[in-house]
């Protein structure tokens, strides 16, 4: 659920609808839910498109969602896309992938394009944020007081972000740390 707060802050920055992971108290994936701030709940409605990119950092080979997560967010009515050969350096094939329910895409390009809902492990380098659009929705681990630039680029590209570094529990716990 979102609190008054954050219901409140979507309205003052003009959003009327935002897709939000809503974790359990054990921080696995429950729902995407989306929340307008005009009206109902439009969660029947509205499905989101999420992806998930192969990661390009140097030596970085995890991949921001595996096939579990990808079974639980078709199984609610999304659409998900992977890039080819994302979870190799994790062990997971695009044919995993596939039998999750996930569609697999040959470039970063289209998966970028397609996309709502952007799952990584590491923030965007500079050679993907021309693919990052307005309004989009990345997961990852930005650690944005220790690079100016990416977060003018971001603040730039007006992209929600979500730094898994700050999302924290009602006790105070940092889950994602």
């Amino acid at each position: 659920m979102v609190n008054q707060y954050g219901a409140d802050y979507l309205k003052k920055a003009g959003i009327k609808t935002a897709y939000f992971i809503i974790p359990t108290e054990k921080m696995t994936l429950r729902r995407m839910t989306p929340i307008s701030t005009e009206g109902p709940n439009f969660e029947t409605q509205l499905k989101a498109k999420g992806l998930v990119p192969k990661e390009i950092k140097n030596n970085e080979y995890r991949v921001g969602l595996l096939p579990v997560g990808v079974e639980m967010l078709t199984q609610a009515g999304h659409k998900v896309f992977i890039e080819k050969n994302a979870g190799i350096g994790s062990g997971v094939k695009d044919e995993d992938f596939r039998q999750a329910g996930a569609a697999i895409l040959h470039s970063a390009a289209q998966v970028y394009n397609k996309a709502q809902l952007i799952v990584k492990i590491k923030e965007p380098l500079p050679q993907e944020y021309h693919f990052l659009k307005e309004g989009q929705l990345v997961f990852t681990f930005f650690h944005f007081a220790a690079s100016r630039p990416l977060t003018k680029a971001m603040l730039n590209k007006k992209i929600i972000a979500f730094a898994y570094e700050t999302l924290q529990l009602e006790t105070g716990e940092l889950p994602c740390l």
